[in-house]
């Protein structure tokens, strides 16, 4: 079978030790060239042919037969790429993704997403969707009858009290579309709703402990002091899902959570119980070490669950960051559309979270 045929909208012309905002792109270059037996990259598109060009040379690409495009419009009118893959930021995904939406070529968007069309096939970053954890619960999850209630209680690192990037400022912002809300509260959401369904009616609580920060330049000298923070730190749903459970989400920013415990995660049905613990870290990028367990009725004894197994092999030899967005490269590769996020999977998340933020008490507005 022949190699999809990639174009990337969004290639910074660098690539940094640590993670740096603006090269998200670069992750999926990364895992994209892991997986060159599926995918081949054809297209790079930038604000302009320069950047393009820049990326292309600055990532060892071939020129040849690497074309370099400076709008979404030309990217889409390529006739040689198959799935366009759209790494900006996210006020522009709907923009930057339409053009290819429209010219009927499959596409990736990054999260929040871009509304789709009959035909066109997508995948959305939501990567927790696709983590081996999540495809494990959803195998299992018959296991324990009818669910009647779960609870998931969680931690995000990402403390915004001792600095933050300027170039991430929309991190801060309760109204941006890169909000603490979307990109902590949304992916985890994001994972699990593909485990146990949708909310349907819901309650929230968002609280800002920390209402000022200092922003932080380039080279992580203080650029600006008390930069106002309305993006909450603690944030809570509960409600009842779509099929009927009783759910609720607690999620608290801390950098360093007692006994080591990043999330915490209960299913409880008629016949067993389902228990998830994980290190800290992101829901969105893996749960190395993580366990779970599954306990029957009238049975004395956990029964330890494996899943790590559950990986695409493709995926094997892909390490960090990278191998959390190989995971849904290689779901939609193999055409294993349980394991990825669609716009019609994500649209679900968006409309919970806006419930919450409309529903939300002790936000800032």
């Amino acid at each position: 079978m022949a190699p999809i045929r990639v174009g990337i909208i969004g290639l910074a012309a660098k690539d940094s030790p640590q993670f740096v905002v603006g090269e998200w792109g670069v992750k999926h270059f990364k895992s994209l060239k892991a997986m060159s037996s599926a995918y081949e990259i054809i297209d790079i598109c930038n604000t302009s042919v320069e950047s393009s060009a820049r990326s292309i040379e600055f990532h060892k690409f071939d020129p040849s037969t690497v074309k370099a495009y400076g709008s979404a419009e030309d990217i889409a009118l390529d006739p040689d790429v198959d799935h366009v893959v759209v790494v900006v930021s996210a006020k522009y995904h709907m923009l930057l993704a339409k053009p290819a939406i429209n010219a009927g070529k499959d596409v990736y968007v990054e999260f929040p997403v871009a509304p789709t069309r009959k035909g066109v096939k997508a995948t959305v970053g939501t990567q927790s969707f696709s983590d081996p954890i999540m495809t494990k619960l959803r195998e299992i999850l018959p296991e324990v009858g009818d669910v009647i209630s779960t609870e998931l209680t969680g931690t995000t690192p990402l403390d915004v009290s001792i600095g933050w990037p300027e170039n991430a400022s929309g991190f801060l912002e309760l109204e941006s579309q890169v909000s603490r809300i979307a990109i902590v509260l949304g992916l985890v959401l994001g994972g699990f709703s593909s485990v146990v369904g949708n909310f349907d009616d819901l309650q929230s609580v968002y609280k800002t402990q920390t209402g000022t920060t200092t922003l932080l330049d380039a080279s992580y000298q203080p650029s600006k002091l008390n930069h106002p923070v309305t993006a909450p730190d603690d944030m809570l749903i509960q409600g009842v899902l779509k099929s009927g459970v009783t759910a609720s989400i607690n999620i608290r920013t801390s950098a360093t959570p007692i006994g080591d415990v990043g999330f915490h995660w209960l299913i409880s049905g008629t016949l067993a119980e389902i228990e998830v613990v994980t290190k800290p870290g992101f829901c969105q990028v893996g749960h190395i070490g993580a366990a779970v367990a599954l306990r029957k009725r009238n049975e004395q004894n956990d029964q330890v669950i494996e899943w790590e197994s559950e990986d695409a092999a493709s995926v094997a030899g892909i390490e960090g960051m990278e191998q959390s967005i190989a995971r849904a490269y290689a779901a939609f590769a193999e055409s294993q559309t349980a394991d990825y996020a669609t716009f019609e999977t994500a649209l679900g998340t968006h409309r919970a979270m806006g419930k919450a933020a409309k529903n939300a008490l002790g936000a800032r507005r």
